[in-house]
């Protein structure tokens, strides 16, 4: 006996602030902005984007189309079904829109009124292969930055309905992530409509909260670049600038070794490549797993061939074994034949 599906509680409207009005209504013919093809929504965490776009990209789909397929993506498909497809279904019992959810094989999809709108994971490279054959009038992409470049390609490919459009949202990553330097760097080449969102476009959160999310991550560091400040950073250099400051409070020393017995230490092995060094590091580990330490390290930026990095690993493993119970290394499983040299 087929079980009936429990409807979703209705979705509660607050103010929009006027970034999200933006997003909401950019497409509209009466807009200048609605001749662009692309529109990308970045910034901070918790700035109201998400809803915004579900928004826009409903009445957009609904009053300019009929008849038509779209493309809803996200970096899973329970990421998507919990970040987009349930509040979308909340904004659908609000307004009192008709829908259909086919929630389970491989044609997951949504039907409201005429339109289709097909579900899709994109957590892989052959994640793609799915949108083959499909013809779609529009596409939804949640947290974009984390898809493959090659479905985010072929998800563009398959919007050849005349009209159709690119709604794409994500926070910030690397500088160099394909989203920043294809689409976001050449936004008046491919008509991309930016929006950048902080957490004050988000009225519906408490100032108590994002003071909260302010104190979490130290200012200068690269979680509160990209989190707080909704910026496109790289991870490396100073990721956290206290520590940078305040190097001595971090150094582990004779004295503390005496009071704090390390009961088991291991080996990490990361190859460098054409612009990386190649790295080993000791850590150790004190009674109950409560400190974990750095105890010795080896850094190289210089080319070696495999004899020079064997000699260099074993000259660090007898001077670890030699204080230190070491039983193991672990290496970057991508180097099977360097590792089998070690």
């Amino acid at each position: 006996m087929l079980k009936k599906q429990k409807r979703p509680a209705r979705f509660e409207f607050k103010p929009f602030s006027k970034q999200q009005r933006r997003l909401i209504h950019w497409w509209r013919p009466a807009v200048k902005v609605s001749q662009n093809d692309f529109v990308i929504a970045d910034g901070a965490i918790r700035s109201g984007k998400t809803i915004a776009m579900i928004i826009g990209f409903l009445t957009w789909s609904q009053e300019m189309f009929s008849g038509q397929s779209f493309i809803l993506a996200g970096k899973t498909m329970g990421a998507l079904k919990k970040n987009v497809v349930r509040p979308m279904l909340q904004i659908l019992e609000a307004w009192g829109w008709p829908y259909e959810y086919i929630r389970s094989g491989t044609d997951a999809r949504l039907e409201i009124s005429s339109n289709t709108y097909y579900l899709y994971g994109a957590n892989t490279e052959a994640s793609q292969d799915a949108l083959q054959g499909l013809t779609a009038a529009g596409a939804y992409a949640d947290e974009a930055a984390l898809f493959p470049q090659n479905f985010i390609d072929q998800m563009i490919g398959r919007c050849s309905v005349p009209g159709a459009k690119i709604w794409m949202n994500c926070n910030p990553g690397n500088p160099h992530n394909y989203i920043k330097e294809e689409f976001l760097d050449k936004a008046a080449e491919k008509r991309v409509y930016h929006l950048h969102f902080m957490m004050d476009d988000n009225w519906t959160l408490p100032t108590s909260v994002k003071e909260r999310y302010k104190r979490t991550w130290p200012v200068g560091s690269v979680f509160y670049k990209r989190f707080i400040l909704g910026l496109w950073v790289a991870a490396d250099g100073l990721i956290y600038q206290q520590f940078a400051d305040h190097v001595q409070d971090y150094l582990i020393t004779e004295d503390w070794l005496q009071d704090h017995k390390i009961i088991y230490a291991t080996i990490g092995v990361d190859f460098g490549g054409t612009k990386s060094a190649h790295s080993f590091t000791l850590t150790g580990f004190t009674k109950g797993f409560r400190q974990v330490v750095v105890l010795d390290e080896y850094y190289c930026k210089q080319r070696l061939n495999p004899k020079q990095l064997q000699e260099a690993f074993v000259d660090f493993v007898r001077r670890a074994q030699a204080r230190w119970k070491v039983p193991e290394a672990y290496c970057d499983s991508a180097e099977q034949t360097l590792i089998s040299g070690l």
